[in-house]
C-alpha cells in the first residue's frame, strides 16, 4: 500500500546519503584533491590538525573526512518526488559541470552500494543454506538408518512380512515394511520421521531469512520481509 512505498522510498534515500555512497562518490571523482574540497593550504606558518593530514588518504585523515561529508551532505539534496515513485537528486556546486557529474556519480554509486548488497547478502545465504541442506541430508538418512534397526528390535519387520504373505500378490523376496490401519506402529514411525523432516526444513528457512537481515541493510531486510520466503514462513 501507500505506507509501504513511502517506507520503500525513504529506505533508499537513507542509502543514497549513506555514508558509503558520499566517500564512493569523492573517490571516483577525487574531490580531495581540488578546491573547494582539498584542504587550504597553511596560513601564517600556524599548521592545524586538518592541514597535518594533507596528502593522506582518507582512511587516515579523520578531520578531512568529516569535513568531506560534511561539505558533500550540505550540498546534496536527494527528495522524494510527491505521487510518484521517483526520486530526485540534485548537488549544489560552483562548477555547474562538475555538480552535473557528482549528481550522476551518486546515482551510480548507489546502484552499484544496491547491487553489491544484494548480491553479498545472496551469496552468504546460497553458501549457508547448501551446507545445512548437506547436514539435513546427513540427518535423514541417520534418521532412516535408525527407524529401520528400530523395526527390527520392535518386530516390525516381521509384522509386515507376515501381512505381506497374508495378502497375496507379493512373491519372492522380503516383503518390505508396509504402514497400513493394521500396521499402527509402522504407520505412527513413519508420520514422526516425515514430521522431525519438515521440522528440520522449517528451521533451515527461517535461519536463512534470520541470515539475510544480519546484513543490516534496510533495502535487504525489506526485501526478505516481503518476499515469498517470509510469507510461506507466517506470521513466527
Amino acid at each position: 500500500g501507500g505506507n509501504q512505498l513511502n517506507v520503500d522510498l525513504m529506505t533508499q534515500v537513507a542509502v543514497i546519503t549513506d555514508e558509503n555512497t558520499v566517500l564512493a562518490v569523492i573517490a571516483q571523482l577525487r574531490l580531495d584533491s581540488m578546491p573547494p574540497y582539498a584542504i587550504s593550504a597553511v596560513k601564517n606558518g600556524k599548521e592545524t590538525p586538518l592541514s597535518r593530514e594533507r596528502g593522506l588518504s582518507l582512511e587516515k585523515a579523520p578531520n578531512q573526512r568529516a569535513r568531506l561529508l560534511g561539505m558533500f551532505k550540505s550540498r546534496l539534496a536527494v527528495k522524494i518526488v510527491k505521487g510518484t515513485r521517483l526520486i530526485s537528486i540534485t548537488y549544489t556546486d560552483t562548477d555547474p559541470n562538475r555538480s552535473t557529474a557528482i549528481a550522476n556519480a551518486v546515482v551510480d554509486a548507489y546502484v552499484n552500494e544496491y547491487t553489491q548488497a544484494r548480491y553479498l547478502a545472496s551469496s552468504k545465504t546460497s553458501s549457508w543454506l547448501g551446507n545445512q541442506l548437506a547436514d539435513l541430508k546427513d540427518k535423514v538418512s541417520s534418521s532412516q538408518e535408525k527407524a529401520e534397526e528400530f523395526q527390527r528390535e520392535a518386530g516390525l519387520v516381521g509384522m509386515a512380512s507376515m501381512q505381506g504373505a497374508s495378502g497375496g500378490g507379493q512373491s519372492g523376496g522380503s516383503a518390505q515394511p508396509a504402514a497400513s490401519p493394521d500396521n499402527i506402529p509402522m504407520a505412527r514411525l513413519l508420520d514422526l520421521n516425515k514430521d522431525l523432516t519438515n521440522a528440520e526444513v522449517s528451521r533451515i528457512a527461517k535461519e536463512a531469512a534470520y541470515h539475510m537481515t544480519e546484513t543490516q541493510d534496510p533495502d535487504v531486510v525489506l526485501g526478505v520481509g516481503s518476499s515469498s520466503l517470509a510469507t510461506d514462513l507466517g506470521s513466527n
